[in-house]
C-alpha cells in the first residue's frame, strides 16, 4: 500500500516538474520576443546613420 502511495506521489512530482519546465520555456520565449520587438522598433525609429552615431556616443561614454 505504501508503495502505491509513493508511486502516486512520484507521478504528481513528475507532472509538477513538467509544468514548471513549460513555464520556464514560456518565460524564455517572452524574453526573446521582447528583445526582437525592441530591436525592430529601434531599427525602425533610427536609420543606419543615426544608429552609427548612437553607437559611437555609447563607445565614448564607456571609455
Amino acid at each position: 500500500m505504501a508503495f502505491l502511495q509513493l508511486k502516486t506521489y512520484w507521478i504528481y512530482i513528475d507532472k509538477l516538474n513538467a509544468g514548471l519546465n513549460i513555464l520556464a520555456d514560456i518565460k524564455t520565449s517572452i524574453k526573446s520576443l521582447q528583445y526582437y520587438i525592441f530591436k525592430l522598433i529601434f531599427m525602425l525609429v533610427l536609420n543606419a546613420k543615426n544608429l552609427d552615431l548612437f553607437i559611437l556616443k555609447l563607445e565614448r561614454l564607456r571609455w
